[in-house]
């Protein structure tokens, strides 16, 4: 959370986007859940290590083994087809085991993170009169019981789908690399990797407006929700007053408003889905 020390926050409000403070603020979530060597998210993180590597050995095996089966059918010897047969029926459940190890072990972490990310922003929450400052005084903070309680679970879960593919990329990477140069020389790898650097180029430029229209959708979604969330707590209040009609009113009016903050956001992805390697 930004320090209290400015507390004022008028005009203060910045754009979204993936600049150098984006990857300064996710380093430190990163020293959050992952706080030293010890700690059970790293050796979590360890195990699923060497979980996905043993997948992708497994991988390669039964990638191997149809060549194999055209030998001994070529050949029409038996005992040979029969042991390739319980040879890959071994691997493939050796394989789909791994698997779920893999996905139980990335949603392990998700929870994982998503406490240790959780509890240290409820220690700077109700330091003092923060969750006052923020609430109340704070004008360019919205909805920060959406951020603590809905977005920590979204970033958590979406970063442990993502780990077990980051994980075994270099080594995809350095071994499809190899094999392209050893076929084709320089030419090959040259050409994939300032295509990926002219692709990623694009996508950031593409990807600017997007997240603040993102980040202004949540936004407006955390109003339309608090908004119900007033009329369910003032429910009382608002019939005695016959509020109805202008409750609905108002509220219609933040559901209008987030509906064209979404159709905004579709139009600008539009672009983006354009990309030759989307």
């Amino acid at each position: 959370m930004p320090p209290l020390a400015r507390a004022s926050g008028k005009g203060m409000k910045r754009r979204p986007k993936l600049d150098w403070r984006f990857v300064q603020r996710f380093c430190s979530i990163q020293r959050v859940l992952f706080p030293s060597w010890s700690s059970q998210n790293v050796l979590m993180l360890g195990t699923l290590v060497g979980v996905t590597l043993t997948e992708q050995m497994i991988i390669y095996q039964v990638g191997v083994i149809p060549s194999q089966f055209y030998e001994a059918l070529s050949d029409k010897d038996y005992g040979a087809f029969k042991n390739l047969a319980g040879l890959a029926f071994l691997l493939i459940l050796l394989n789909s085991t791994l698997k779920s190890v893999d996905q139980y072990i990335c949603s392990l972490m998700s929870v994982s993170w998503r406490k240790s990310l959780t509890e240290s922003l409820h220690r700077a929450y109700f330091q003092g009169n923060v969750y006052y400052t923020l609430n109340v005084l704070r004008e360019d903070i919205d909805n920060p019981d959406q951020r603590i309680s809905q977005d920590t679970e979204r970033l958590c879960k979406q970063m442990s789908t993502m780990v077990s593919r980051l994980i075994i990329s270099p080594f995809t990477l350095v071994y499809y690399t190899y094999q392209c140069f050893y076929s084709t020389g320089w030419i090959g790898p040259v050409s994939i990797f300032g295509y990926f650097i002219v692709g990623t180029i694009t996508n950031k430029i593409l990807m600017g407006p997007i997240v603040s229209t993102l980040f202004e959708q949540e936004k407006l979604e955390g109003d339309f929700r608090f908004k119900h969330m007033q009329i369910r707590s003032n429910a009382e209040s608002a019939a005695f007053y016959r509020a109805g009609k202008v409750e609905h009113m108002r509220t219609d009016r933040r559901l209008q408003t987030l509906l064209r903050c979404q159709k905004s956001l579709m139009n600008k992805e539009l672009w983006l889905r354009q990309c030759p390697h989307q």
